[in-house]
C-alpha cells in the first residue's frame, strides 16, 4: 500500500476558511508567549527560539529512518535574462539514489529525461538525440539553463521531508525577523559544508525560507508546507537569487511507496545511435 499526499484545491480551501473565520476569530488564542516577570526580553526571546528549534527537530526526527522511495508530480517556472522555463516534471526515484526526472512542455511533447545515481548524472534530449554528462546533476541543470540552488538528491530529500538531511541539529544563533514582534518568525544561522546559511521558521516551527551561502547565494520561502506522512513537505518553493533570475516550483503530487522500485525501473534507456557529450567537473 502507498502514501499519497495530493495537495487540496486551493479555491474550495479558501471557501471553507473563510466560513470559518467568524466562527473562530473571536476565541482564537493569541501567539506567543506570555511575559515573565523578573525576565529580560532576551532571556525570553533565547528560550522561545530554542523551544521553536526544538518542536522542528522533533517534527523531522520522526523521518528520519533511512531513504525512501517515491514519486512527485509538479510544475517548474523559471526566468532570467537569457532564458525562460514552463515545464512539467515527473520526479521519482530513491532519495539514496538512482533518481529519475522526465521533462515536458504544457502540452506534453518530452523535453529531456534526467537521471542521476553515484556515477553522476545524465540528460538525455531526444530532440537532439544527445546524452549529455555531468559529474553531478547541479552542473548539469546549470549547463540546461536551471542553475537551481539544490541538486536532484537534496531535492528529493526537501520534497520528501527529509530536512535532517539538509538541516544541522543545532543552530548557531537566532534573531527575530520582526524585532518589534520577537514571537513571530525566527531566522536561524547554521553552519554547513559551504558556509554559513539561515532558516526561517515561522511561529509554528514551520519552515518559510532559506537563504543559502555566499553573496550570490539563493533565497528560497516555502508555502503551504504541510506536516503529513512525508514530513515537513513545501507545496511551493520560490527561489530567487536577483530581480532577474527566479523559479517557482509548485508539488502537485506526492505518494510515497512501501516498496523499493523494481530493479531497472529507474534506468535511463538511450535509444541505438545516440551521442554522448561528458562534461568534466567545473575548477
Amino acid at each position: 500500500m502507498h502514501t499519497r499526499i495530493i495537495r487540496p484545491n486551493r479555491t474550495v480551501c479558501m471557501a471553507l476558511v473563510l466560513m470559518l473565520v467568524a466562527a473562530v476569530s473571536a476565541c482564537a488564542p493569541q501567539k506567543g508567549p506570555a511575559p515573565e516577570e523578573g525576565v529580560s526580553p532576551q532571556i525570553q526571546f533565547f528560550r522561545l527560539a530554542q523551544a521553536r528549534w526544538k518542536a522542528f527537530q522533533t517534527a523531522i526526527e520522526s523521518h528520519q529512518e533511512g531513504p525512501v522511495d517515491f514519486k512527485a508530480t509538479a510544475s517548474l517556472n523559471y526566468a532570467s535574462p537569457s532564458s525562460s522555463h514552463r515545464v512539467v516534471i515527473d520526479f521519482y526515484g530513491s532519495t539514496a539514489l538512482p533518481l529519475r526526472l522526465d521533462m515536458s512542455a504544457g502540452i506534453g511533447a518530452s523535453i529531456a529525461h534526467w537521471r542521476e545515481d553515484a556515477h553522476g548524472f545524465v540528460a538525455y534530449v531526444p530532440k537532439e538525440e544527445t546524452a549529455y554528462i555531468f559529474p553531478d546533476s547541479k552542473e548539469g541543470m546549470a549547463a540546461f539553463g536551471l542553475p537551481l540552488p539544490y541538486g536532484l538528491q537534496e531535492l528529493a530529500q526537501l520534497l520528501t521531508g527529509r530536512w535532517s538531511v539538509l538541516v544541522p541539529a543545532e543552530y548557531a544563533s537566532a534573531v527575530a525577523e520582526d524585532k518589534n514582534k520577537p514571537e513571530g518568525p525566527i531566522r536561524y544561522t547554521l553552519k554547513g559544508p559551504e558556509g554559513s546559511f539561515q532558516l526561517t521558521l515561522d511561529e509554528e516551527a514551520l519552515p518559510t525560507a532559506y537563504t543559502g551561502p555566499g553573496a550570490e547565494s539563493w533565497e528560497l520561502t516555502f508555502s503551504n508546507v504541510e506536516k503529513g506522512p512525508a514530513g515537513l513537505t513545501p507545496g511551493r518553493i520560490r527561489m530567487v537569487r536577483s530581480p532577474q533570475e527566479k523559479a517557482v516550483l509548485f508539488l502537485k503530487d506526492l505518494t510515497l511507496l512501501d516498496e523499493p522500485w523494481p530493479e531497472n525501473a529507474l534506468d535511463l534507456e538511450l535509444p541505438p545511435g545516440t551521442q554522448t557529450r561528458r562534461f568534466a567537473a567545473a575548477p
